[in-house]
């Protein structure tokens, strides 16, 4: 049997890469880091504004980052702890404890619970997590670090109500409670036309994002107010179904026109997983448009693999990205498609998975990058194979 097969192997009987997750220490190198650094961070301010001085700027930062990455990681960067790493490696671990029933994954969930209640950053009414470095958007637009945002908090909340419903523990609800307060009243309301309503990305008045507004959507759903609730989350799931182009797709944002392929799963696994908690008119729909879009867009047929972009904003010479086809295992499992999970699954491994190690990208060469970077995206790939098939879909 070779490597890949015994790896295969390994994914069926649910314990796939004990490696990356089996440990206490997470910290990681990241496919940003360059990004995240002083330099890149003031290119990516300042890309919007002065497009034609930093497009070759961008373009060669990236081919540097791309032949130099071993010895920058060496020289230049350091390891980070993601919150996002430690909620994900949770609720890996809580799916492996259902198919095993091996408490020593609970034991190590438990202590990626204790890191991330520790580190919860705390704001007027509730608490969330965000990145541990400050986040240049734009040059009007800078996270600074540990902002809550709304995109990586929901992976926490999840964690935390996982541990309790298999555990029967409530030793978290003080702070789940708080991070509902978040999505409830700590973010921003940018939108708010009668019909549709959206909400912030953070909690400033930053951005309309529609996988943003998919997030908050699903968090006040699940929150112990969602009657209260129900007007708002009618309110943001128009939004969502008014920002549906015909073709089924998304755009990243009101202001932000590319459309790719894990953001389109984001907002997708949020519809279906927030229309198993309530009906909202016209959801069934737009779910199935936008399933529609992804199988017909976003998966290559030539490849097996989910796409980078379906359009894009700026010049890119990447060709597949890890993360794109970790979400789209986890959506074609949550629509209930076995087979098209298990080929995802399968082509994944054979490309991204190297002589012992994951690699984040491959470019348009076939060369791949960044290898082992957890966040991006090595645990959302391994939590994607934990995940059980939902059995009561058609789409």
């Amino acid at each position: 049997m070779s490597f890949l097969d015994s790896q295969r192997a390994a994914v069926n009987d649910a314990i796939p890469f004990p490696q990356y997750f089996l440990k206490e220490d997470l910290r990681t190198f990241d496919p940003y880091d360059l990004w995240f650094s002083g330099i890149g961070k003031k290119i990516k301010q300042h890309y919007h504004s002065h497009k034609l001085l930093m497009l070759p700027l961008a373009g060669g930062l990236t081919v540097l980052d791309w032949l130099g990455e071993g010895v920058l990681r060496k020289c230049c960067f350091t390891p980070r702890d993601y919150p996002i790493v430690r909620a994900q490696t949770a609720l890996l671990l809580f799916s492996l404890f259902q198919q095993t029933q091996d408490a020593n994954y609970l034991d190590h969930a438990r202590i990626h619970l204790e890191h991330l209640r520790d580190t919860a950053s705390s704001l007027a009414h509730g608490c969330g997590w965000g990145l541990p470095v400050d986040y240049a958007v734009s040059d009007s637009l800078v996270y600074p670090k540990a902002t809550p945002m709304s995109t990586i908090t929901p992976y926490a909340a999840e964690a935390f109500w996982k541990y309790r419903e298999l555990c029967g523990d409530r030793t978290y609800d003080d702070l789940l409670e708080r991070v509902f307060a978040f999505f409830e009243q700590d973010l921003t309301k940018i939108l708010d036309d009668g019909e549709a309503m959206g909400f912030s990305y953070g909690p400033g008045p930053d951005r309309l994002v529609c996988n943003a507004n998919s997030y908050t959507m699903y968090m006040l759903a699940q929150s112990k107010k969602r009657e209260q609730n129900r007007e708002k989350i009618q309110k943001i799931f128009r939004f969502i179904q008014r920002e549906q182009n015909p073709d089924g797709s998304w755009f990243y944002g009101v202001d932000s026109k590319f459309i790719d392929g894990f953001h389109s799963c984001f907002v997708l696994k949020n519809l279906l997983k927030t229309s198993r908690i309530m009906r909202l008119p016209g959801m069934e729909e737009t779910i199935r448009r936008g399933v529609r879009f992804w199988r017909e867009h976003l998966i290559d047929a030539e490849y097996g693999l989910c796409r980078r972009f379906v359009q894009n904003n700026k010049p890119s010479f990447l060709g597949f990205d890890l993360y794109d086809n970790a979400e789209s295992i986890s959506l074609a499992k949550l629509i209930g498609d076995r087979e098209l999970a298990a080929s995802l699954t399968e082509q994944s491994l054979k490309r991204f998975f190297h002589r012992g190690h994951f690699y984040s990208q491959i470019d348009r060469l076939g060369f791949l990058h960044y290898k082992d970077s957890l966040r991006w995206a090595v645990t959302p790939f391994l939590r994607a194979l934990t995940e059980p098939i939902y059995s009561g879909a058609d789409l």
